[in-house]
C-alpha cells in the first residue's frame, strides 16, 4: 500500500437501476437492445469479464473464443447508440476467473483492464468478488489495481458486487469489510457497493433489510460518510426467482423497491435479465423500471 494516500474525485454511481446480463448464457435471441426497448431499463450490467487460470488474456467467462475487447463489441455499440444504453463491464463472478486471482504482475493486470475500458468505451465497471477468490492476495492486488485506473481515468466509475452475510444479518461478510478498509487507506470511495442477496433464510425481505442496515452502517463508518451519502452508495442485487435454493418473490422485490424509495439507495440491481425476460416476463424489472433515488416512486 501507498505511504501518500491517492484522492481521486469521489464519483458518484449515476446507473440507478442496473441488472446483470449473462452474456455468454442461453439468451434465446434476446439482445441487450432488446431488454432495454421492453423494460426501459438503460444500464446493465454485462457478465462476465475475466481471466482463466494459468492465463493472462482477457475473455468473456474465461473461453478464448470470446475474446475481450472484441467479442459482442457490436452489440454493445448498438445498445449504447440506439438505447442511450450505459454498459457496466462486470469482471470476475462465481467462477475463478478475477483477473486479480491469475495475475501477479501488477502492470500486465492495469494494461489488461485498460485494453477492456478502451476497447468497449466504458466509463463504468464493476468488480464481483466471491467466495471462490475471496482472499488477501485479490485484495492485495485490486486495491493498487484501483488506485492506478482513477489516475489515468478519474471519471471512472467503480463499483462492487460484494457477498453479504444474511443468515446472521451482519452486512458485508469479511473479506468485503477488509477490502472496504484497504481502499479506505488509500484515499479510494467506491461509487458503489452493490450488495449480493442471494440465499436467504426464510422470510427473505426481513433478512435482506436489516444485512442492508447493517451494510450502510458499515460503509458510513469506513468511509466517514453521512447516512444519506452512505445510502447512495450502497445498490441490492437480489437473485430472481426460486433458483438452485435461492427465494426472492415478486413481493420481496416490490418491499425492495419501497426500500430504496425510501433510503434513496444508489442502485436496484439484480441477477439476471436473462432469467427474469423468458421465466417471468419481467415481472422483477417491471418493479425496478424508473426507480432513481431523486424521483420517489408516486
Amino acid at each position: 500500500m501507498s505511504d501518500s494516500p491517492f484522492a481521486p474525485p469521489a464519483v458518484k454511481w449515476d446507473v440507478p437501476v442496473m441488472p446483470y446480463v449473462d452474456m455468454t448464457a442461453d439468451r434465446s435471441g434476446y439482445t441487450l437492445s432488446r431488454y432495454s426497448r421492453d423494460t426501459g431499463i438503460k444500464g446493465f450490467a454485462l457478465a462476465f469479464v475475466g481471466v482463466k487460470e494459468g492465463h493472462t488474456n482477457f475473455t468473456w467467462a474465461g473461453f478464448d473464443s470470446y475474446p475481450a475487447p472484441d467479442w459482442s463489441a457490436d452489440e454493445i455499440n448498438k445498445f449504447r447508440n440506439d438505447c442511450g444504453g450505459i454498459p457496466v463491464i462486470s469482471f470476475g463472478g462465481a467462477e475463478k476467473i478475477l483477473p486479480e486471482h491469475s495475475i501477479a504482475d501488477p502492470k500486465v493486470l492495469l494494461e489488461g483492464y485498460k485494453k477492456v475500458i478502451d476497447g468497449y468505451k466504458v466509463r463504468h465497471i464493476n468488480f464481483d468478488i466471491e467466495a471462490t477468490v475471496s482472499g488477501h492476495t485479490v485484495r492485495e492486488r485490486n486495491v493498487p489495481l484501483v488506485r492506478d485506473l482513477l489516475k489515468g481515468y478519474p471519471d471512472l466509475r467503480i463499483s462492487y458486487s460484494l457477498e453479504i452475510n444474511a443468515r446472521d444479518e451482519v452486512g458485508i461478510k469479511t473479506f468485503g469489510r477488509y477490502l472496504l478498509r484497504d481502499l479506505q487507506k488509500e484515499g479510494i470511495v467506491p461509487a458503489l457497493v452493490n450488495l449480493l442477496i442471494e440465499y436467504l433464510p426464510d422470510s427473505p425481505w426481513d433478512s435482506a433489510r436489516k444485512t442492508m442496515e447493517a451494510a450502510h452502517h458499515q460503509m458510513r463508518d469506513v468511509f466517514k460518510l453521512s447516512d444519506e451519502e452512505a445510502w447512495l452508495r450502497i445498490g441490492a442485487c437480489p437473485m430472481y426467482g426460486n433458483d438452485g435454493g435461492n427465494k426472492w418473490t415478486l413481493d420481496d422485490h416490490k418491499e425492495l423497491r419501497q426500500f430504496a424509495d425510501r433510503n434513496k439507495i444508489g442502485c436496484i440491481s439484480g441477477w439476471r435479465t436473462n432469467t427474469d425476460a423468458t421465466r417471468y416476463a419481467y415481472a422483477y424489472e417491471k418493479i425496478q423500471q424508473g426507480y432513481h433515488p431523486n424521483t420517489p416512486k408516486s
